[in-house]
């Protein structure tokens, strides 16, 4: 019997998971875009995770997708917008700046989206939302001034 308990400790558990994802992505992300000047390496990446993907869709409900044409189609649709173009903007931002300075943009997009859907859907926020997002903004605040501090006098770079 799933309780409360049980789901917030397999909350816990896979938004500990999440974070050391999250910087892998950045990291690998990084390290891909310096290793192929141009798009290739998005191409490899994306059919690699069409190649894992698409077995798990198979076991999963292939029957569907296999039946009906018009779910591969909308299918591939979604795919553009939510993969090929978030994928190759990360790409190109990462070859221009720091990968800090990127993560604590991509830890602020959840603040973003929640204004966006406030703003423009009219959705409504919770308090604790509203605290989370908080949260989040100020460890990025904490995190860029971090960066930012001047080095303590006497101490050079050489």
């Amino acid at each position: 019997m799933n309780t409360e308990a049980d789901r917030s400790v397999a909350g816990l558990l896979l938004g500990g998971t999440a974070g050391p994802c999250r910087a892998l992505y950045v990291v690998l992300n990084r390290r891909v875009g310096r290793l192929f000047p141009d798009w290739t390496g998005l191409a490899l990446a994306l059919a690699c995770g069409a190649c894992v993907l698409t077995p798990v869709t198979a076991v999963t409900d292939g029957n569907r997708v296999a039946a009906q044409l018009a779910v591969l189609v909308t299918g591939l649709l979604v795919a553009f917008p939510s993969s090929l173009i978030p994928y190759a903007m990360d790409m190109t931002v990462l070859r221009r700046i720091d990968a800090r300075a990127f993560g604590v943009l991509l830890a602020l997009s959840p603040a973003v989206a929640a204004a966006v859907g406030f703003l423009m859907l009219r959705e409504q926020l919770t308090v604790r939302q509203l605290d989370a997002i908080a949260l989040v903004v100020l460890a990025g605040v904490w995190s860029v001034r971090q960066t930012a501090l001047p080095e303590p006098p006497g101490q050079c770079n050489g």
